[in-house]
């Protein structure tokens, strides 16, 4: 993790100011985790069966790995949904007011004029989104869940 401190910072925004959706796309990111593998032994087990001749228990795998492969479809589906809808609310919502409160508290406008100032605020505006999308992904799930247990 590359700076943990505002990865920590912008997942507390998240849970602050819109917790029932942050905590509905962590929620589909853990039940991901379960439907994921579960897809793949299905399907496992409907390749061996079919390997070993088992006509009926071949079958019965392939209509599992069908419907787990449907169920991991529709968790990731649903949790790409809530995850823009918390990463996109806190940072329109929180974040821009945030950096235009801090670009208006400076008394001059001549930094309005320079073009790496404004580079900078547009990295500002870009770059919570970025950070915000990672702690909701799976990768990122197992050192999110160890920081809320300590």
């Amino acid at each position: 993790m590359k700076y943990p401190r505002l990865w920590w910072r912008l997942l507390r925004l998240s849970f602050a100011h819109q917790p029932r959706l942050a905590l509905t796309a962590l929620a589909f990111r853990v039940v991901s985790l379960v439907t994921v593998p579960a897809s793949g032994l299905a399907l496992r087990a409907a390749v061996n069966a079919s390997a070993s001749g088992a006509e009926r228990a071949a079958l019965i795998g392939a209509a599992g790995a069908a419907l787990a492969y449907s169920a991991t479809s529709v968790v990731e589906y649903v949790g790409l949904y809530y995850r823009h809808a918390v990463v996109e609310r806190v940072a329109f919502l929180v974040l821009d007011p945030e950096i235009n409160r801090s670009i208006y508290e400076i008394d001059t406008m001549d930094h309005l004029e320079r073009t790496d100032f404004l580079d900078r605020i547009t990295l500002l505006r870009i770059g919570p989104l970025a950070v915000l999308r990672k702690p909701f992904r799976s990768s990122r799930l197992v050192p999110m869940l160890k920081v809320f247990r300590e």
